[in-house]
């Protein structure tokens, strides 16, 4: 697989190249890549979680956490090891070596469901929100937390490119406000007034990694893009067919846009069956509105991606429902493959 340079006009030509199944035919709710780009993990309502090679397109190998449920598997620093969600039995988020398959640490504190989880980019620091309304600030070589916001409601999380602050996107009072990681327990440092969330709701939070932006996800007929330092609403992305939110929120926290690389296209998934392809420098129109420039085809009768991941070395793609979809430049795709 080739390293290149993130670019509109590749993403523009993507096409699914590998197709595996190792959930059964359980959903998949949640999905990440490493920060190599040589891994992807997902998890599952089958409570397994499953490593693929994104640079082979393979399974590596899967770990079952039956006990607890898993959801919100995310990548540590080290490619072989994760944290993850609890989604039963109690509300730990748990560390684990997928070396071993044994578990480094626990993370306790929570008294309700975990909604979202998010690793520092430059650091062991952790962040988690949860249905109890408080959001966490954890480091990966301590069971102790870190840091406690009693919020008023369920929010998003996310860090910065750099991890020097991070957002919480409050349902309740819509807005986004933003903290200083070195002045926790400090009020925001800005706050910003959001749109009303469409349809079913806000759906998750994202940095550009030019720190340029802030994505705002929704289960609506439109996304927002925001100024990251004033708060400005720059985009609408419109145009695609909104996702439901599923009636047991089993994807809750999960991703299914995301920005490109370089942070000047957003992708997202469509309920035609589509991806979507926004150019963030094409012109928006007299209402703010950005339309695709491009929807991309999944793979003959294909299910409709539910969740999506960017890879953040080399132009590829995945997407997720019951089966795992890699995406890779047209020149680099034979025909494609379906394992298991």
């Amino acid at each position: 697989m080739e390293s290149v340079p993130a670019s509109i006009e590749t993403y523009k030509t993507l096409k699914p190249s590998k197709t595996l199944r190792y959930h059964h035919s359980d959903p998949i709710t949640s999905l990440d890549f490493d920060d190599t780009g040589a891994y992807a993990v997902t998890a599952g309502a089958d409570e397994s979680i499953q490593l693929y090679s994104a640079h082979k397109g393979t399974h590596q190998r899967s770990s079952y956490s039956k006990k607890y449920g898993a959801h919100l598997a995310r990548f540590t620093h080290n490619s072989m090891s994760i944290v993850y969600a609890s989604t039963k039995e109690d509300d730990t988020i748990r560390y684990l070596s997928l070396h071993d398959n044994s578990y480094i640490r626990y993370f306790r504190g929570h008294k309700d469901k975990v909604h979202a989880l998010n690793v520092s980019p430059v650091s062991d620091m952790l962040l988690s929100a949860s249905m109890d309304h408080t959001v966490r600030l954890w480091d990966l070589r301590s069971p102790n937390c870190q840091g406690v916001l009693n919020l008023v409601s369920p929010n998003l999380v996310a860090f910065d490119p750099r991890g020097l602050c991070f957002g919480v996107a409050n349902t309740s009072a819509q807005d986004l406000s933003l903290y200083s990681v070195s002045a926790w327990g400090s009020d925001p440092f800005a706050t910003f007034a959001l749109p009303a969330p469409p349809g079913d709701g806000w759906a998750s939070v994202e940095f550009s990694n030019d720190g340029k932006y802030i994505l705002l996800a929704t289960y609506g007929e439109q996304h927002h893009v925001i100024d990251a330092f004033t708060g400005n609403l720059t985009h609408k992305l419109v145009g695609h067919h909104p996702l439901r939110r599923d009636p047991d929120n089993l994807r809750g926290g999960s991703t299914h846009t995301a920005f490109s690389v370089d942070g000047r296209t957003v992708l997202g998934c469509s309920r035609d069956g589509k991806v979507i392809v926004w150019d963030l420098q094409d012109r928006v129109d007299e209402r703010g509105r950005l339309y695709p420039s491009k929807a991309l085809s999944c793979a003959p009768n294909a299910a409709t991606p539910q969740i999506l991941g960017v890879n953040p070395a080399t132009m590829q793609l995945a997407t997720a429902d019951k089966e795992l979809t890699f995406w890779l430049p047209e020149k680099e795709v034979t025909e494609p493959a379906k394992e298991a």
